[in-house]
C-alpha cells in the first residue's frame, strides 16, 4: 500500500470518526417548543430560546461564535475576526486582529481606523456633515461642518484647523516654514522650527521674536510680556495682565522659580524638590521638601501629609488619596458628581478593586476586582461576572475590544449571576456547564453525564450522551432509552392530583 493511499485512508477514517462522535455526542440534551440545547463539550454548543428570540453557537471552545439576539447578529473567529450588526439600529462593528483594525457604523457616522494611525470618519447629522481622513502624522484631510477644507501632507504642506490647540496651522517643507494662529489672534511665523520665529497679532502693538534657545521676546501691551535668555535658564513672563489675576513668573532654572498673582504664590528652590504654594483662591498652602517624598498641605481645598515611601494621605475638595508603603497599597476616593468612586490597588495593577456608588440612594453602579493574572470580577446593573484567568483585563479594564476578541480565549472558568437567582457556570469552554433560571436547572460534565429539571415537571438525565437516558414528562410519562436509540422503554406515568371542584 502506497504512502499517499495510506494517508488518504487515515484522513477519511479521522473525518468519519469525528462525524460519528459529533452525531452521537451532539444528541439534544434538551428540546422543547420554546428552547433547544445541543452540546458536544468544547467542540460544539448550540442553544436557542424562542421565548426571547435568542440563539447562540460555539465551535472549538471560544474560537468560533455565532449569536442572534432579536435583530442583532454577532459572529467571531477569535482573535482574528469579530462582527456585530443590528439592522434595526443601522449599526455595525467589525474588528480584525484587534486593535489592528476596527470599523464602526451607525445611522449618523461611519468610522474605521488601522492601528489608530490610519483613520477615517464620516458624520452625517442633520446639522453637521463632516469627512476626515488621517494617516498620523503623514496625511490628514477634512471637509464639511461649515469649515474650510483642511489638509496636511507631512512634511510637504499643510493647512489645518483646530490642531494641537491652535485655531489654524500652516506649513511648507516642515520644519523649514510654519505658521500658527491662536485663539487670542496671535500669529507665529516659524523658520526652521523651533529655532526662529516672528510674532504678530490682531493688535498692531503685538509683536515678538524668537531665536531659540538663545533669546526671545513677545509683548502685547496690557495683555502680556514674555522674555527668555538661554532657555530654560532665565525666563521672565508677565501674563493675564488684562484680568483681575495678573501673573508674574521669574525662573532661574533650576535654582529658583518664582510665580506671583493676587490669587496664588509659588516658590521653588532646586526644581522640583523644594517648593511652597499659597493658593488664596482655593484656600490652602503646601510645602514640598523634597518633592515628592515629603509634602504637607493645609486648607479647605487641599490638606494632608505625604512621607514616601511609608505613608501618604492627601485630600482635595473632590478626592482623597492614601499610600501605604509605596507602591504596595494605594487607596483613592473621588467625587464624580452623581457618583462616588473608591479604588484600592496593590502594586499598581497587580490587584485593583473599584466601586462606584450613586449618591442618590447609595446604589452600587459598578464593582470591579482584578488580580493579575488570576481572576477578574465585575458587577454592574445587577449582574455579577467572575472569571479566570485575567491576562490583559487589568491593563485595559475598559476595553470592549479586549473583552470581545481576546478575553474568551483564556477564561477557563466563568460564572454569571443576578439578584433574581439566575446563574450560569462554565468550565473549560463547556466541558462542564451549569445553568439555573426561572424555568429550571440544567448541568453537564461532557461527555459523562447530563441532567435537566424543569419546574413544569420535566426531568431528564443521560450517561455518555445517551448510552443510558431517562426522561420524565407530564404528557409522555417516564421512559428509559438505551444505546442512543430514539425509542424508549415506558416505566410508568406521572401521577397528578385529581382535579376537584
Amino acid at each position: 500500500m502506497s504512502f499517499h493511499r495510506s494517508l488518504h485512508l487515515s484522513v477519511l477514517y479521522g473525518v468519519s470518526v469525528a462525524i460519528f462522535l459529533l452525531i452521537v455526542y451532539a444528541v439534544p440534551g434538551y428540546a422543547s417548543t420554546d428552547s433547544r440545547l445541543i452540546t458536544a463539550g468544547p467542540l460544539f454548543d448550540y442553544r436557542s430560546s424562542a421565548a426571547v428570540d435568542y440563539a447562540t453557537l460555539h465551535l472549538a471552545g471560544p474560537l468560533i461564535k455565532w449569536e442572534r439576539k432579536k435583530t442583532e447578529r454577532e459572529s467571531a473567529f477569535r482573535p482574528i475576526f469579530y462582527r456585530s450588526v443590528d439592522p434595526a439600529r443601522d449599526a455595525a462593528l467589525v474588528d480584525v486582529l484587534f486593535p489592528l483594525f476596527r470599523y464602526r457604523r451607525d445611522r449618523d457616522m461611519v468610522q474605521w481606523n488601522l492601528l489608530a494611525l490610519f483613520r477615517y470618519e464620516g458624520q452625517s447629522y442633520p446639522e453637521r456633515q463632516r469627512t476626515e481622513y488621517k494617516l498620523f502624522p503623514f496625511y490628514e484631510y477634512g471637509s464639511g461642518d461649515g469649515r474650510p477644507t483642511s489638509y496636511a501632507v507631512f512634511p510637504f504642506a499643510a493647512h489645518v484647523y483646530n490642531w494641537f490647540g491652535r485655531v489654524e496651522t500652516k506649513y511648507l517643507l516642515f520644519p523649514l516654514w510654519s505658521q500658527t494662529r491662536h485663539h487670542s489672534g496671535m500669529q507665529v511665523d516659524n523658520v526652521l522650527w523651533p529655532f526662529f520665529a516672528r510674532i504678530s497679532g490682531a493688535d498692531p502693538d503685538e509683536w515678538g521674536f524668537k531665536a531659540w534657545p538663545l533669546t526671545g521676546y513677545a509683548d502685547r501691551p496690557g495683555y502680556y510680556e514674555k522674555f527668555f535668555l538661554l532657555w530654560p535658564f532665565w525666563i521672565s513672563y508677565d501674563t493675564e495682565l488684562n484680568t483681575e489675576n495678573p501673573r508674574h513668573r521669574r525662573y532661574v532654572f533650576p535654582l529658583w522659580l518664582y510665580s506671583e498673582s493676587p490669587q496664588r504664590s509659588e516658590r521653588t528652590v532646586i526644581w522640583p524638590f523644594f517648593s511652597y504654594i499659597d493658593d488664596r483662591d482655593k484656600g490652602y498652602t503646601e510645602w514640598n521638601f523634597p518633592w515628592p517624598l515629603l509634602t504637607v498641605a493645609k486648607g479647605e481645598y487641599r490638606h494632608g501629609v505625604r512621607i514616601l515611601p511609608f505613608y501618604s494621605d492627601l485630600t482635595t475638595d473632590t478626592s482623597r488619596t492614601r499610600w501605604y508603603l509605596w507602591p504596595v497599597y494605594r487607596q483613592e476616593t473621588v467625587d464624580l458628581g452623581t457618583i462616588n468612586r473608591a479604588r484600592d490597588t496593590l502594586f499598581f495593577l497587580l490587584y485593583t478593586d473599584i466601586e462606584e456608588t450613586a449618591k442618590d440612594g447609595g446604589e452600587v453602579r459598578l464593582h470591579r476586582r482584578l488580580l493579575w493574572p488570576l481572576f477578574g470580577y465585575r458587577q454592574s446593573k445587577g449582574v455579577s461576572h467572575f472569571y479566570t484567568l485575567a491576562l490583559l483585563e487589568p491593563l485595559f479594564p475598559e476595553s470592549d475590544g479586549i473583552e470581545r476578541n481576546w478575553s474568551p480565549l483564556w477564561r477557563i472558568y466563568q460564572a454569571k449571576w443576578d439578584q433574581s437567582g439566575n446563574r450560569v457556570d462554565n468550565l473549560l469552554w463547556n466541558l462542564y456547564w451549569r445553568e439555573r433560571g426561572p424555568t429550571g436547572l440544567a448541568w453537564e460534565v461532557f461527555p459523562l453525564f447530563f441532567y435537566f429539571n424543569e419546574v413544569e415537571g420535566k426531568t431528564e438525565w443521560s450517561f455518555l450522551k445517551g448510552l443510558l437516558r431517562y426522561r420524565s414528562t407530564p404528557d409522555q410519562g417516564k421512559k428509559l432509552h438505551l444505546f442512543y436509540l430514539p425509542w424508549g422503554i415506558p416505566l410508568g406515568t406521572i401521577k397528578t392530583p385529581p382535579v376537584t371542584d
